[in-house]
């Protein structure tokens, strides 16, 4: 009964409730994206836009998630939260491929925030005192870097895309390294871009690869469309 009360009351005489802003969380997906785009906006003679691939590296730094890959038992990355921006009416996706920019009200927030940021100052870091770089490090898989479980990682993170079963690797530093002339570079293709849809523009990818000399191999990617690798020169064996 005293609910019903209270609740009449404030229905009666304080009428309708102001929607809350939405803000992101600082160093989240949303806060890099506005802020990589307030700072594109603010360079002399610049575009207004940015492309998915130069957004996600500009924002990078900027956010304590990965834009690529996801957290451990999640699918979601710091990209994501791209749909809550233009769903918020803060972002504008537009043309093919993508272009990201800022609406008027996203632009006002992202000035908000960038001002925040230049109070902080560089050392500011995140809440628990991480500099910029330790942040960035933390969302990011750095396959460079040599520990003494750097080929341990470097399996578990290409381990779904080898042929090669889990057992038969070795976790021997000196077995991930290819000798100068003893590998090529490869270009794996996704079957998709060069069957079904627009069959002549598909066709017309093969064709330019084959005329700038481009070694490609065409197979099922489970991510991506396309995929540099450096495949080890092997002398046959017979039987085998």
């Amino acid at each position: 009964k005293n609910s019903d009360e209270d609740g009449g009351r404030q229905r009666g005489g304080g009428g309708a409730r102001r929607k809350r802003e939405y803000v992101p969380q600082r160093r989240s997906g949303g806060h890099a994206v506005l802020l990589a785009l307030y700072r594109q906006s603010q360079i002399p003679g610049g575009r207004s836009f940015m492309m998915k691939m130069e957004l996600q590296a500009e924002a990078q730094p900027l956010c304590d998630k990965s834009f690529t890959v996801p957290d451990p038992g999640s699918k979601y990355t710091a990209w994501s939260s791209v749909g809550t921006l233009i769903q918020k009416n803060l972002l504008l996706k537009t043309h093919s491929p993508a272009r990201y920019s800022l609406t008027d009200e996203g632009l006002a927030l992202a000035r908000r925030l960038a001002a925040v940021e230049e109070e902080a100052g560089p050392g500011g870091g995140g809440e628990d005192g991480r500099s910029e770089e330790e942040d960035h490090r933390a969302g990011v898989v750095d396959l460079t870097e040599s520990d003494e479980d750097e080929s341990v990682t470097q399996s578990e993170d290409v381990g779904s895309s080898s042929a090669e079963p889990q057992d038969s690797r070795t976790t021997s530093r000196t077995a991930d390294v290819l000798a100068p002339g003893s590998y090529e570079i490869l270009l794996c293709v996704d079957f998709i871009e060069t069957t079904g849809g627009s069959q002549h523009r598909k066709q017309e990818l093969v064709k330019e690869l084959q005329r700038n000399g481009v070694h490609f191999d065409v197979r099922k990617l489970n991510v991506g469309d396309f995929l540099w690798v450096a495949r080890e020169k092997m002398a046959p064996v017979p039987g085998k």
